[in-house]
């Protein structure tokens, strides 16, 4: 289907630019009509390369899916038909990315596409799990209840990135403060101050022939380093890209990094855990659920041992069982109780609660290492260089003062 860019005029006064698919300007303009819109001008374009392009410009922010499904909840629960709600919801959009998926979602639930198919065409800013939640919604017939779920789910999850955030602010601003004074000091200071450090004395202390040493050699071969370093980080993505196995084994090592691999391990386990809740309380599956909510986990090692425990489950295995190398063992138990009880989604429901607490304290305890740490290494910079600099120049002073 034809793919157009338009320029339409609403009912208020207000111009509008995006791109919609259509059969022939004739469509396009009742389309744009059934909006409130009237075409002023429109120009064919290509749909893949189009479909292509808007992919490129990145996932729709969090904060708007959070308030397109509370919008979306709040028509709903007053009675509005569905598509009369997203109509709603699409005319006080801005312009942007999440309008032209409105709008092209809405159209699709017009030629009698399904609402879940429908925003699975958007898999940029609509992701597996939400796609999951919402054909669960569809089959029940509940779908405010299925969108106050997902408002929930987002605002969880933009907590998550927002304290993750708000954590490593710090100590990236520490590393960058370290990379900047070893650069400035290597650069800049030490090969100035080299020729009367070597004039001084004939028997310079070690750590000032170290400092020398590291300036002349920072020196020479500074974008040398940084190329090796793109160029190793190049060829990594490739071969991840190519096969899945080294994925696999690089994500494992990952995870494997003194204090930083279990803060990673547990940020990724609480997300899955957290997903997979959902999923199972809107009355997905077990292995499909387990299946669907790997992707959040954003590790091939983790997602492979999912896998592992999906085909498990499928066996006949019992959950707790299948997912010991997965969760910590300290919730396996009250996985068990959840399955002889018959309530494994209310369990789960209180295991995702507690991976979030353990993430959050493991991040907590992580930064709190670092940044003493990081604040240590900048002070032993500063520190080396005083006294690289001053030792050998007070040596000559004491012998000029004996003399």
């Amino acid at each position: 289907m034809p793919a157009y860019r338009y320029r339409a005029v609403h009912t208020s006064g207000r111009i509008q630019r995006g791109w919609m698919q259509a059969a022939n300007a004739n469509e396009l303009a009742q389309l744009l009509g059934e909006s409130g819109l009237e075409l002023i001008e429109a120009k064919q374009q290509n749909a893949k390369t189009e479909t292509l392009r808007r992919e490129r410009r990145g996932r729709v922010p969090l904060a708007q899916l959070i308030a397109l499904c509370g919008q979306l909840e709040d028509l709903l629960r007053a009675g509005l038909p569905f598509p009369a709600a997203l109509q709603t919801v699409a005319q006080a959009l801005p312009s942007g990315p999440l309008r032209e998926q409105i709008t092209a979602i809405q159209r699709s639930i017009q030629h009698g596409i399904s609402l879940s198919a429908s925003f699975g065409q958007h898999p940029q800013s609509f992701g597996p799990v939400f796609r999951a939640i919402l054909a669960a919604g569809e089959g029940s017939g509940d779908l405010a209840a299925t969108f106050a779920q997902l408002a929930q789910q987002l605002r969880w999850q933009s907590a998550l990135q927002e304290q993750i955030r708000r954590a490593v602010r710090y100590p990236l601003f520490l590393v960058g403060v370290a990379v900047a004074v070893m650069a400035f000091m290597m650069t800049m200071v030490v090969p100035q101050i080299v020729t009367l450090l070597e004039s001084l004395s004939a028997d310079l202390p070690l750590f000032t022939r170290l400092l020398i040493g590291v300036s002349r050699l920072f020196a020479a071969g500074w974008w040398m380093a940084l190329l090796a370093f793109a160029m190793a980080a190049l060829l990594v993505a490739l071969a991840r890209r190519a096969s899945n196995d080294v994925a696999r084994r690089t994500d494992g090592w990952i995870l494997r990094t003194p204090g930083l691999g279990p803060v990673l391990r547990k940020l990724s386990v609480a997300r899955f855990a957290r997903s997979l809740t959902a999923l199972l309380q809107s009355g997905v599956d077990l292995p499909s659920s387990l299946a669907l909510a790997s992707g959040v986990l954003g590790n091939r090692h983790l997602i492979a041992i999912v896998e592992a425990a999906q085909a498990q489950v499928q066996s006949g295995q019992a959950l707790s069982a299948a997912t010991a190398a997965l969760f910590p063992p300290f919730v396996l138990p009250m996985i068990r109780v959840g399955e002889q009880s018959g309530q494994l989604a209310k369990t789960l429901h209180e295991v995702s609660r507690a991976c979030d607490s353990e993430a959050q304290a493991a991040v907590s305890r992580f930064l709190g290492t670092l940044e003493p740490a990081l604040t240590l290494l900048v002070g032993a910079l500063l520190a080396w260089v005083v006294l690289a600099v001053l030792g050998p120049v007070y040596g000559s002073l004491g012998r000029l003062s004996g003399g």
